[in-house]
């Protein structure tokens, strides 16, 4: 993810197989610098050009979403998977992330952290399908049955990041990114397909659209078992003390997520049980249009933990997050401008003139998404330097600003008042993890936030190296 040490070292061109295979056999604390520049920034670009990928692809299905089902069916469809999804990102206990951890610095130890995370995420999963599939009636009590029971069989989502999502993140620990990568964008493939699939067939409704979703990724088993058995050739059978880290680490993590996510959902779990499909539908293509630099800065956020965890020297560790800060905060403001700007024109014209009324949401909401994007990677970073609690204190802080904010303004302001309020709650939650990171690294606030000339020309070396690398590759095809 960062973009390393202090010089970028060029270094002997390689393919892609090679490198995942070097960082894989070696961790990356024992590489030489130069190596390990190399590496990383290469995991960083892999990262943010699947990022790209997946947000072309989401602008696809979001505006065949949304011209298939317009505003009540892209209500419904939001409101059948804003719980379970909840449920499915803290359901797991913060073992994904744990996996990602430990297994980066105990290479030796993966197969018994692999098991252990399975078995604490099995438990998480267990006991959330079961309260959810209970709790649905009440919790999306402003929705119609069919939409209650499309929401209850979208609760599966919840093994399916166990089966799938987490062993996904021990190629991520172990240093293949491009194999991450490849299986983070697979979803996203399916998704289009089962929208072309349901175009073709006339199917206008979201429950047969959701119940597609979570029974068609099942199949990404067949090439993901392979893989991680590659990395893990047998399970070992856990120790107490192994149980203890992965609770250690991940109940902290899971913590954070829970505010983190309510600062992302709570605005549309919150109408989802009190307004209509439609309000909702309105304002689910305001929040993918204000998105927009998320993905574009999680390519940094991604590799941090990993990177981080592998250094021992504290300088080189704030050093690596000052400049992945900085230059995550220049992407991000440039991306809000720009969205912003043309907000007006482009939601009616992709997603079509029965959206026009999300486009102040979407205006607010293109600053707010990428304040958000930022704060991705200011909380990966303190995560990395092996300090989850800070982060949960800063995402607890940010979601006691949304949950106030929301009772105020949410039911006089609708859709527009959410969109402020995610805005106030982001930015909170920025300015606590400023410092909440220049503690941990002894790095100011002003390193971490405003970017310098060496960044620019690095980010720019960076998209030319991106841009020549796609042309040369696109002359060899011709």
């Amino acid at each position: 993810m960062t973009l390393a040490p202090t010089n970028i070292v060029a270094v002997p061109e390689v393919s892609a197989t090679d490198i995942d295979d070097c960082v894989s056999r070696v961790p990356e604390a024992d590489l030489e610098p130069a190596v390990r520049t190399w590496t990383t920034k290469r995991a960083a670009l892999v990262t943010t050009g699947a990022n790209l990928l997946i947000t072309a692809i989401s602008v696809c299905t979001g505006i065949i979403a949304a011209r298939l089902l317009g505003p009540k069916g892209r209500g419904e469809l939001a409101a059948i998977q804003a719980w379970p999804t909840a449920l499915a990102s803290v359901g797991l206990l913060g073992s994904a992330e744990a996996l990602v951890y430990f297994g980066a610095r105990e290479r030796e130890q993966r197969g018994a952290y692999l098991s252990a995370c399975f078995l604490v995420g099995s438990c998480g999963a267990l006991i959330c399908s079961i309260a959810g599939f209970i709790a649905m009636p009440w919790l999306l009590k402003a929705q119609g049955p069919s939409v209650i029971w499309g929401a209850r069989i979208f609760l599966a989502q919840i093994w399916l990041y166990l089966a799938i999502v987490m062993p996904m993140e021990l190629l991520r620990a172990a240093g293949r990114f491009l194999s991450w990568n490849i299986f983070r964008v697979w979803p996203m493939v399916l998704w289009v397909a089962i929208l072309l699939v349901a175009w073709a067939a006339g199917v206008r409704s979201a429950v047969p659209l959701a119940t597609a979703l979570v029974i068609v990724p099942w199949i990404t088993l067949l090439v993901l078992a392979p893989m991680v058995r590659s990395q893990v050739p047998r399970l070992a059978l856990p120790s107490r003390t192994q149980l203890l880290d992965v609770l250690r680490y991940g109940l902290p993590v899971v913590g954070t997520c829970v505010p983190r996510l309510m600062n992302f959902r709570l605005d549309q779990i919150m109408m989802a049980g009190l307004m209509s499909p439609v309000l909702l539908g309105q304002y689910v293509v305001a929040v993918a249009w204000g998105g927009a630099s998320t993905p574009f800065v999680h390519g940094l956020s991604a590799v941090l933990v990993p990177d981080l965890a592998g250094r021992t020297d504290i300088a080189s560790q704030g050093e690596v997050f000052a400049r992945v800060s900085r230059i995550a905060f220049l992407i991000a403001s440039l991306i809000a401008v720009g969205m912003l700007a043309i907000a007006g024109l482009g939601i009616p014209f992709f997603f079509g003139a029965r959206f026009r009324p999300a486009i102040r949401a979407a205006e607010i909401l293109a600053i707010a998404g990428s304040v958000a994007g930022f704060n991705s990677v200011l909380s990966e970073g303190t995560r990395g330097l092996g300090r989850p609690v800070p982060v949960l204190r800063a995402e607890i802080f940010g979601l006691v600003v949304t949950a106030i904010g929301l009772g105020l303004f949410l039911r006089p302001f609708g859709i527009l008042g959410a969109a402020v309020v995610s805005l106030l709650a982001y930015a909170s939650t920025t300015l606590w993890l400023l410092i909440e990171a220049r503690a941990a690294s002894g790095v100011s606030i002003l390193e971490f936030t405003l970017p310098q000339w060496q960044d620019v020309r690095l980010l720019a070396d960076h998209l030319y190296e991106m841009l020549e690398g796609l042309l040369h590759r696109k002359i060899l095809v011709l």
